[in-house]
C-alpha cells in the first residue's frame, strides 16, 4: 500500500468536490449560516439517537423483571439490539443513496423516536407475555430506524461541509459516542424526577422535534443507482482498512466492558455513592471528545498527520488506561491504589478513544477514495460509515459479555488486564503491518 495516500491527504480532492445541494439564493453569508444551522440540527439528532440507544441500560432491567422479563430475556433484548444494528448497516449501505438520504434520515428519526415514546408508555401495560413481546418489537423497530438515521447523518455531513469534512465528521461522531454515555446519566436523572415514562418521552420527543426541523431545513441529495463495484466487503479486503476495523472493534469492546462493569468496581472497591460514580463516568467521554476534536483539526489542517500512526498511538494509550483503571497487580506494585490513579486511567482511556475512532474512520475514507479510487459520492460515504459502525456495534455486542464473565470470575482488575491484552495484540499487528508498508 502506498503510504502517500494515507499521509498526504490529497488536498486537491477538496477542490474537486462540489456541493450538490440547492441552497436558497442569497448572500454567501446567508448560505453559510444555513449550513451551520443544518449541522447543529444534525448533530443534535445524532446525540438524541445515541442517548435513546443507551437509555434503557440505566433503569430498564429491574423494571423489566417486575413486568415479566427474566434476566436472560433482558440480556437478549440488548444483544438483539446490537445484532439488528449490524444487519441494518450491512443491508442499507449500498441502497441509501438510491432511497434518498434526506428521506431515510428524517423518516428513520421519526419512526424510531415514536418507538422510544411508546416504550415509555408501555410501563402502563399489564405484565406478562404481551408486555415482553411488545417491548421486543418496539426495541427492534427502534434499532432498525435509528441505525438508518445515524448512517444518513454521516452521509449528509460529509456532503454539506465539503472543505471541512474531517473536522465536521469528527464532531458528529463524537456526539454519537458522547450520547451513548450521557444517555444513562440523563435518563437516571429524569427517572428520579418523573418515573419510568419521563426519560423515554422527553428524549424521544426531543429526537422527534429535531426530525421535524430537519424536514424543513435540510436540502436533498440527488438520487443515485447502487454501484456494483463498491461494498463493505471490498473495503475490508484492503489490508489497511481491515486493520482500522480491528482497532475500532478493540476500542469499542473495551469501552462497552468499561461501561458495563466499572460502576460496580467503584462501588465495591471505593464505596462511592451513585452520584459520584456518575461524575466519574463523564471523564472518558469528555477526554475522548476533546482529543477527537483536536485530532480531527490536525488531520484537516496538516496533510502530514498519518491517521494510521495516530490509531496505533491510540491503541497504546488504551492499553495503559486499562492497566491503570484496575489497577492491576503490576501497577499496584509500582503505584499506590488511590482513586486518583484510577480516574487518571479513565482520562488516558478517553484520550485513547479520541486517538482511535476518528483517525481510523478518516484512514478508511482515504483508502476508499484515494487507494481504491471509489467515487466521492453519498454511496461511498454510506459504505465507509457502515463499515465503521459495524465494527463499533460488534465490539459493543461482545465486550459486555466477555468482560462481565471475566470480572465475575477474576474480579475487575484482572479482567481489565486481560481485556487490555486484546489492545496489545492489535498494537503488534498494526505495527507489523506499518513496518511492512515502510519497507515496501
Amino acid at each position: 500500500m502506498d503510504e502517500g495516500y494515507i499521509s498526504s491527504g490529497k488536498e486537491d480532492c477538496y477542490e474537486r468536490r462540489k456541493s450538490k445541494f440547492n441552497y436558497p439564493s442569497g448572500s454567501w453569508r446567508n448560505r453559510r449560516a444555513i449550513k451551520y444551522v443544518n449541522f447543529v440540527t444534525l448533530i443534535l439528532q445524532q446525540l438524541a439517537a445515541a442517548a435513546c440507544v443507551s437509555l434503557p441500560s440505566a433503569f430498564f432491567p429491574p423494571r423489566a423483571i417486575e413486568k415479566g422479563f427474566t434476566e436472560t430475556l433482558v440480556g437478549l433484548s440488548f444483544g438483539l439490539y446490537s445484532a439488528v444494528r449490524i444487519l441494518v448497516f450491512i443491508l442499507v449501505a449500498k441502497r441509501l443513496s438510491s432511497i434518498g438520504v434526506k428521506f431515510t434520515l428524517c423518516s428513520g428519526a421519526l419512526v424510531a423516536a415514536s418507538c422510544v415514546i411508546l416504550f415509555g408508555i408501555m410501563d402502563y401495560a399489564p405484565s406478562g407475555d404481551a408486555y415482553v413481546t411488545m417491548c421486543f418489537v418496539l426495541r427492534l423497530v427502534e434499532a432498525i430506524f435509528f441505525s438508518i438515521c445515524v448512517l444518513s447523518v454521516h452521509v449528509m455531513v460529509t456532503h454539506i461541509f465539503v472543505e471541512k469534512r474531517t473536522m465536521m465528521v469528527g464532531i458528529s461522531q463524537n456526539m454519537f459516542s458522547s450520547g451513548q454515555i450521557f444517555g444513562p446519566a440523563v435518563g437516571s436523572l429524569l427517572y428520579n424526577v418523573g418515573g419510568f415514562m419521563l426519560p423515554f418521552v422527553a428524549i424521544g420527543a426531543f429526537s422527534f422535534a429535531m426530525a421535524i426541523i430537519n424536514i424543513g431545513t435540510i436540502p436533498s441529495l440527488p438520487l443515485d443507482k447502487p454501484k456494483r463495484d463498491i461494498s463493505i466487503g471490498r473495503l475490508l479486503r484492503n489490508t489497511g482498512s481491515f486493520m482500522c476495523a480491528l482497532s475500532q472493534i478493540t476500542v469499542a469492546l473495551n469501552t462497552s466492558f468499561y461501561m458495563a462493569i466499572f460502576s460496580i468496581h467503584l462501588d465495591e472497591s471505593y464505596g462511592l455513592p451513585p452520584t459520584t460514580i456518575g461524575y466519574c463516568f463523564l471523564i472518558v467521554p469528555f477526554c475522548s471528545f476533546v482529543t477527537s476534536l483536536i485530532m480531527s483539526a490536525l488531520m484537516q489542517r496538516y496533510s502530514w498527520v498519518n491517521p494510521v500512526i495516530v490509531t496505533i498511538m491510540g491503541s497504546v494509550l488504551q492499553f495503559v488506561g486499562l492497566q491503570l483503571m484496575g489497577p492491576t497487580d503490576v501497577i499496584e506494585g509500582l503505584l499506590p491504589n488511590y482513586l486518583s490513579i484510577v480516574l487518571f486511567g479513565c482520562a488516558i482511556f478517553g484520550i485513547a478513544s479520541g486517538f482511535t475512532f476518528m483517525p481510523s474512520l478518516e484512514a478508511q475514507t482515504r483508502i476508499a477514495i484515494y487507494k481504491e479510487n471509489w467515487p466521492d459520492c453519498p454511496e461511498t460515504h454510506s459504505i465507509i460509515s457502515s463499515t465503521y459502525r459495524v465494527s463499533n456495534a460488534t465490539g459493543h455486542m461482545i465486550g459486555p459479555v466477555i468482560g462481565a464473565a471475566l470480572s465475575e470470575v477474576y474480579g475487575f482488575p484482572t479482567a481489565a488486564s486481560i481485556m487490555s491484552l486484546v489492545g496489545l495484540i492489535n498494537i503488534a499487528i498494526m505495527v507489523t503491518y506499518q513496518c511492512h508498508q515502510y519497507c515496501h
